[in-house]
């Protein structure tokens, strides 16, 4: 409001605010992908994908009398902690020294060792239960990357059933999107593999296959650098699904566009998202070690001490029988609820940062405010 004693004819400023500073800065939104992982909403899809995928992999107990679920779990969590570390082993003030080597043995674990232990382990269940694990984990993802889309672009809530609907719908265009790289980079790799099958052994036709070789070079090359750009935008391809529509390739072209177009503003803010995630994860875990403590600790209180063992029972411990035994696994259970809590926030928080990345990074490339998702995304 104006003063009475300011002098008549001076220009007046209009109140600057920190919100109008960062209003067009696209970093500072990518803190909001924490707070959209909170969400009650997003943390119960996540918490159902996983127990869905868990069911469907304890399946295999039935011909195998091992938990497929539990194993691919085991795998693929050393598979990817081996690339945390490698990640994490990088020294930034020495750039230039890159351990591509290592980086490499460690992404091929991600990508093909896993994949491959885990056929040769369950060659059966691989295919009978992985497939459908693989579908329903894809469902939840883009359900809690198009909700949070919704809220991040529109600040508006949508029905977590209608983001379920959609992803069920869009389940095919998400297959290939994820999918559809690697298996064109296999097809290219079998056919390699039969020329030099057929041509080789014999004479004349090996100078042949040489020559063929030399253009397979170039496709392969062609094709792994094609390959590094898809795994470098995967986690773009759910979300573009989610706020354009639902053409796979349309989303794989984004994909690889986006980390192309702005490669360091992309490694800059998956950084960031990393980081927040690795902090926000750290500050629920402990939270819950600090309640699971509280409550071992406030019931063994009055307890004596072959009593108290069977709340505090340990792998070591001898086995209890009769109703402690019933009691260690009421209350092993409800240890099993705080593993899934801190795996749903992940699971929620790798759905949301797609989006907030997706859309920060459509913003720079494209040009298109992240609001601009109302009409395309009510029309489906």
């Amino acid at each position: 409001m104006s003063n009475g004693n300011e002098p008549k004819g001076r220009a007046r400023f209009p109140d600057l605010t920190l919100a109008d500073l960062l209003n067009e800065l696209v970093w500072p939104r990518l803190m909001q992908a924490g707070g959209l992982a909170f969400s009650p909403q997003r943390l119960f899809l996540a918490a159902c994908t996983l127990v869905g995928v868990g069911l469907i992999g304890s399946l295999s107990r039935l011909w195998s009398g091992a938990s497929f679920g539990s194993r691919a779990g085991e795998v693929f969590g050393g598979a990817f902690r081996r690339l945390g570390d490698t990640i994490g082993s990088i020294d930034l003030m020495r750039i230039w020294e890159l351990p591509l080597k290592r980086l490499w043995i460690a992404a091929q674990a991600v990508f093909l060792d896993a994949p491959a232990q885990l056929l040769r382990e369950f060659p059966v269940s691989a295919v009978a239960l992985g497939v459908p694990m693989v579908m329903l984990f894809l469902v939840g993802w883009f359900a809690i990357a198009r909700s949070a889309a919704w809220e991040f672009g529109v600040h508006a809530p949508e029905a977590w059933t209608v983001s379920v609907a959609r992803g069920v719908q869009r389940l095919g265009s998400m297959m290939l999107g994820v999918f559809g790289v690697p298996m064109v980079c296999g097809v290219l790799l079998v056919v390699i593999a039969g020329m030099g099958w057929l041509l080789m052994p014999f004479p004349v036709l090996d100078v042949l296959a040489a020559v063929f070789w030399g253009l397979g070079l170039i496709l392969c090359v062609v094709t792994a650098f094609v390959a590094a750009l898809w795994a470098a935008g995967l986690l773009l391809v759910p979300p573009a699904l989610a706020c354009e529509g639902p053409d796979a390739f349309d989303a794989i072209q984004r994909s690889m566009a986006y980390v192309l177009g702005r490669p360091l503003r992309y490694v800059i803010y998956v950084a960031i998202l990393v980081i927040v995630g690795v902090l926000l994860t750290a500050v629920v875990e402990l939270v819950l070690h600090a309640g699971h403590e509280l409550a071992t600790r406030s019931m063994c209180l009055l307890l004596a001490s072959d009593q108290a063992g069977v709340v505090t029972l340990s792998e070591g411990d001898p086995p209890l029988e009769g109703t402690r035994a019933a009691a260690a696994l009421v209350l092993e259970f409800w240890r099993s609820l705080l593993a899934l809590t801190v795996a749903s926030f992940v699971v929620s928080y790798v759905g949301s940062a797609s989006s907030v990345l997706y859309l920060s990074m459509r913003k720079l490339n494209d040009g298109q405010d992240v609001g601009d998702l109302a009409t395309e995304m009510s029309r489906r």
